[in-house]
This record gives C-alpha cells, sequence and structure tokens, in this order.
C-alpha cells in the first residue's frame, strides 16, 4: 500500500484504477497518432529507394503495398477516435499488416516478366521485415497483441510456403533432394526446413516480446499511479514529507494520537476589502495569499490542512513528528509575517490597500486520521488544540498583535531561542474552555 492508499476507499481505488487506465488510453492513442506519421515517413524513405533500385514493374506492385501500408494505421486512428480504442481493431490491423506483408513477399508479381521462381524471394532475408511489425506491437503496451502478432507472422509464413507448393507446377518445386546443399542451389525448392525455422524463431522471439510488453506496461501503470498519488499527497504536505511517505509502506493508514503544532492564519477585515474590490479582483488575491502562505508553510515542513476561505490551516509534526515541530511552526508564522510585509510594500506602490495578517499557534495532543463517507474521506486533524489554536488567533484582534503563541508551544521549543521578541500577554479565557490560556504575542 501507498501513502495515499489510505485515502482511498475500494470505490475511490477502482475509480483511481479507472482513471490511470484512462491515461493509459489516451497515451496509446496519441502513440498511435505518431506511429501512423512514422510510418508514413518510413515508406515514403522506402518508394523512394525502390524507385532507384528496382524495375519499374516490380516497383509498381511495392508502390501498391507501400500505400495499402501507409493507410492502415491511419484506417485504425480514424476509427479509434471516433469509437474509442478498441482491442479488436487492434489485432485486425496487425492481421492485415502481416497479409499484406506475406503476400508482396511470397506471392509473384503478375506484371514481372521473367519471374519463373517466386520461391527464391523468401531466400533473400525478406522474413526479417516481419520483425519489424513485431516490434511496432511493443509501443501498444499490448502483450496479447505482440504475442499473436508474431504467432500469426510465423503461421502465414509457413501457409505461403505450402501455397507455393499447391499453386506452382509440383515438378518444378522439390521438397526433397539427395543432400541440403542439392536443394539450397535448386531455385525452385521452397526449403521447407529453413521457413518452419524462421517461424519457430519469430514465435519464440513473440513470447519473450510479450512477457517485456506486459512488464512495461505494468510499470507505466505503476508509475502513472504513484504520480498521481505523490501529486494528491504534495497538495497537503511538503515536497520533503512527500518524498518520506513514498517510501513507506502505509504511513497513513491508521487513525492515531501524537502531538503536533497547530497554525491558523487569517485576513483581518477580509469582508470590508472585499467590498471595495470586484469579484475577479478578490479572488486573484485570496489565490495570492494562499500561494504566498502555503510556501511558507511547506519551506518549514508544515502541512496544509485547509485553507478556509480567507485564512489557512497548518499542522507541523502530522504525519511524521520532528523534535522541532514547535520550532517550524513559529519559524513558519515569522515567515508568513514578513512575506505579507514584503507583499504589502508591492501593493501600497501599486495602488492597492494593505493586508493585514492575523496567527495563532498552540501546540498539544490531536487526533489525526480519515474523516468523511465512504465517498469522499479527508486526511484530518481533530481535537482541542485545534480549537483553541483557532481562538488564539481571533484574540489577535482585541489584543491588536499579529501573532499569539500558546506557552504549550514555547514549552515545546527545541530551541528556546526561537521565542525572542514574544512579549507576554494577559492569560486569555476562551470559549468552552475553564482554565485562561497562557499566551505570548508580537
Amino acid at each position: 500500500m501507498t501513502a495515499h492508499d489510505s485515502f482511498l476507499t475500494p470505490e475511490n481505488r477502482e475509480n483511481e484504477g479507472v482513471r490511470v487506465e484512462q491515461t493509459l488510453e489516451a497515451e496509446s492513442l496519441a502513440g498511435l497518432a505518431d506511429a501512423a506519421r512514422g510510418r508514413c515517413l518510413t515508406l515514403a524513405v522506402l518508394a523512394i529507394f525502390f524507385a532507384v533500385v528496382q524495375t519499374p514493374d516490380y516497383f509498381a506492385v511495392n508502390a501498391v503495398g507501400l500505400a495499402v501500408f501507409a493507410l492502415l494505421p491511419w484506417l485504425q486512428l480514424y476509427y479509434a477516435r471516433r469509437k474509442g480504442l478498441r482491442s479488436w481493431t487492434s489485432y485486425l490491423f496487425a492481421g492485415l499488416d502481416l497479409l499484406v506483408m506475406t503476400v508482396l513477399l511470397l506471392v509473384a508479381n503478375p506484371w514481372a516478366a521473367g519471374e519463373d521462381y517466386p520461391q527464391m524471394m523468401a531466400r533473400f532475408g525478406v522474413f526479417a521485415f516481419y520483425f519489424m511489425l513485431l516490434a511496432g506491437t511493443a509501443l501498444t503496451y499490448e502483450p496479447r497483441l505482440a504475442l499473436a502478432t508474431g504467432i500469426t507472422a510465423g503461421v502465414l509464413w509457413m501457409l505461403g510456403a505450402v501455397g507455393q507448393i499447391l499453386f506452382l507446377d509440383s515438378e518444378t518445386v522439390p521438397l526433397w533432394g539427395d543432400s541440403p546443399l542439392e536443394l539450397l542451389l535448386d531455385p525452385s525448392a521452397v526449403l521447407l526446413q529453413a521457413r518452419l525455422n524462421e517461424a519457430v524463431a519469430i514465435a519464440i522471439t513473440s513470447v519473450l516480446l510479450a512477457m517485456a510488453v506486459a512488464r512495461a506496461r505494468d510499470l507505466v501503470l505503476s508509475e502513472a499511479a504513484t504520480a498521481r498519488e505523490r501529486t494528491n499527497l504534495a497538495r497537503y504536505f511538503a515536497p520533503t514529507v512527500v518524498d518520506a511517505l513514498s517510501h513507506q509502506d502505509a504511513p497513513l493508514a491508521s487513525v492515531r494520537e501524537q502531538s503536533v503544532a497547530v497554525l491558523f492564519a487569517d485576513i483581518v477585515g477580509f469582508t470590508h476589502l472585499a467590498e471595495e474590490e470586484s469579484p475577479q479582483e478578490t479572488i486573484a488575491l485570496l489565490r495570492d495569499f494562499h500561494s504566498r502562505l502555503e510556501n511558507c508553510v511547506f519551506s518549514h515542513g508544515g502541512t496544509l490542512d485547509k485553507f478556509l476561505g480567507d485564512g489557512l490551516m497548518a499542522t507541523f509534526g502530522n504525519p511524521t513528528v520532528d523534535p522541532e515541530d514547535a520550532d517550524n511552526a513559529l519559524k513558519a508564522a515569522r515567515a508568513m509575517m514578513a512575506t505579507i510585509g514584503k507583499w504589502n510594500e508591492e501593493r501600497l506602490r501599486a495602488g492597492q490597500p494593505s493586508v493585514q495578517l492575523s496567527l495563532g499557534l498552540h501546540y498539544g495532543p490531536v487526533v489525526i486520521g480519515n474523516v468523511g463517507s465512504e465517498r469522499r474521506l479527508e486526511w484530518a486533524v481533530l481535537g482541542d488544540t485545534v480549537n483553541v489554536a483557532s481562538r488564539l488567533e481571533g484574540c489577535s484582534r482585541s489584543l491588536g498583535v499579529s501573532l499569539v503563541v500558546s506557552e504549550a508551544l514555547i514549552a515545546a521549543l527545541h530551541d528556546p531561542a526561537q521565542a525572542e521578541g514574544l512579549r507576554p500577554a494577559p492569560r486569555q479565557q476562551l470559549r468552552n474552555r475553564e482554565e485562561p490560556v497562557a499566551i505570548r504575542v508580537l
């Protein structure tokens, strides 16, 4: 199980698999278009070569064959774009390719004068062209197609040899001689043993290629799923955390309790600010604000729990615990204040109103796990620590400060020097809590 698997129900995992398959199908369709263009280019080069080295009567037949070869992948692409990729069409067009090639290689040219021994063509290495078609099936990521192509090529090659024996004058097509050399030197001999060896060779090759294609397909699907999982994880966790999660079997699989640092950030007076701007300007403002704060969270190893309208919630120590979680949370808060300060300078130069940031930090135990329904799960951090952090952020307005930090977070600092500049403030009586919370502010 990968890190992202804990977010997925069986139904969602099935949907995830469908999306990966759809991605592979889209890539296969794009590959089919590239293959069609590549084949046309290759056949154009062959046509020029044949025109130079062959007589007109031979070239006429080969030109027709090349035209058919060029047309077939475009017909397959046309059908695939209209009806979608279908397995049977892959087999059909692969079979047509093989059939056309077999006819060109083994059937006598009706316009060529003096072609008395068409069986001689098989002795000049033309069988190797079958391997070109077989290699092309590797681009489809369909192992069964590779296997079927190789076996079909071998069968057609043997049928072509048998056809020559049956349809040519049997008296001029010897099947055996006093010695192999005698058959080899006889231009009328079909050489069944050699044909059989070639058919067996391509059949064995197709088996090995099918195995290689199957492994390549599994790898592509696995990599596509992993990339999607990492993308989903990157929405919540810092890149360094994503790297760590990707090497663990099931880091998010169970509900657990642990201590984390919780940060809440918000824009003070956002409602009034939004009233003075258009909806488009308001959305642009929020996107810019969220992006800047998100960078601060991730650059300090935090997890973006959620965006909250004009604010956000982040945690440090989720999903992995670090001795410096409290330090990182405080560093992220200071970085946010510095980032928004520089942003306000830019906004003022552009004639835009400044943005006032408020922050609340607390440290303590929380419950971490999946919440929601079977159709939609969300990785959540719950508990009194979260509520306290949220209410401390709200206290910043009445205290006239930008940052409110609980003494619990100060006590959890790995480096007490990180608290430099924070000054004590009156304890705050928060809603639904009996004891007031000791704080420091900035």
